[in-house]
């Protein structure tokens, strides 16, 4: 992970080879999926919990299992307010990205459809056509996958 920090950071900008190499099977590197975890367990869940509190803050007040009555939505300002930054610097940081490829929209492009061409030892080659034999041979068992 830190080979991908400091190519993300440094590498980038030198033209310094990907540390990471894609495969049918793991096309996320190391801190893409640290990212995308925490998304899921912690920034998304943050802002809904968070937006629920705000929704429910002394509504109903009188008579409702449903209204939280609390004193002060300060705490659930600050999370709400850090989990929003957060999402806006994914987004921001996405942006970026996309223009780093091959061409500026090669990356774009490869979020969309999920395709990407790679460079294998000097030749280019569709992601999709580097399927392990063992692979096409499971396929060819249980049908497409």
């Amino acid at each position: 992970m830190k080979a991908q920090i400091n190519y993300y950071l440094f590498g980038i900008f030198k033209n310094a080879p990907h540390p990471t190499k894609k495969t049918v099977l793991s096309k996320l590197n190391p801190l893409q999926k640290l990212v995308y975890l925490s998304l899921k367990i912690l920034v998304i869940p943050t802002m809904v919990i968070s937006g629920l509190l705000y929704m429910f803050y002394r509504y109903p007040q009188k008579g409702s299992i449903v209204g939280l009555n609390i004193d002060s939505v300060k705490v659930i300002a600050l999370f709400h307010t850090a989990g929003a930054f957060l999402l806006l610097a994914f987004i921001i940081v996405h942006l970026y990205l996309i223009t780093t490829g091959a061409t500026v929209t090669s990356n774009l492009k490869a979020m969309i459809t999920g395709y990407e061409e790679l460079e294998v030892e000097g030749k280019d080659v569709k992601l999709q056509e580097e399927i392990p034999a063992e692979t096409k041979i499971l396929e060819n068992e249980v049908g497409h996958v």
